[in-house]
């Protein structure tokens, strides 16, 4: 069973907030990049502005803003980081067999047996064959024609993969 894929820059964006945010190390991680580090920050911000007597509205409007700020950075970060030329973004063909998963690109061709695979996750829009805690096979939905594809698909690698489990 093969699907054709187009895997693009916000594919991996989308990949990358699913793995920050399934993990309570991931979750803790965020939180303190967008909140913690942040308000640490402001707080002195704060103070130095009440030692110079500036306003606690400038305060708050400069805390308000920060959050958005920083989750734009942390997605362009994570964007910007793939090469036009490499090969984790453009067309693939993702497959699976009775005895492993496989991608086949332009650029690469890679199979891991179904005993190196670690889990089998998804969510609304993507399956993530889990090859290690932060690589995986990722497969949009939107690859296949309707939901009961996706489904069959999902049903058929994780058949597989139970297998070789017991």
């Amino acid at each position: 069973m093969e699907v054709a894929i187009d895997l693009t820059r916000e594919d991996i964006w989308q990949f990358d907030k699913f793995l920050n945010f399934r993990t309570r190390y991931g979750q803790i991680g965020v939180a303190a990049s967008i909140l913690v580090y942040p308000l640490v920050y402001l707080g002195f911000q704060w103070a130095i502005s009440q030692a110079l007597g500036e306003s606690l509205l400038r305060f708050l409007i400069v805390t308000a803003l920060w959050i958005p700020t920083h989750f734009w950075f942390w997605k362009r970060r994570v964007k910007n980081a793939l090469s036009e030329k490499g090969s984790q973004v453009g067309n693939q063909t993702v497959g699976i067999a009775s005895d492993r998963i496989f991608a086949k690109a332009a650029l690469f061709e890679e199979f891991t047996l179904w005993q190196g695979v670690l889990e089998i996750a998804q969510n609304q829009d993507y399956i993530f064959v889990f090859t290690d805690i932060y690589k995986a096979y990722l497969i949009p939905k939107r690859a296949f024609s309707n939901t009961s594809e996706a489904k069959a698909f999902l049903d058929t690698a994780v058949s597989f993969w139970k297998v070789v489990q017991a």
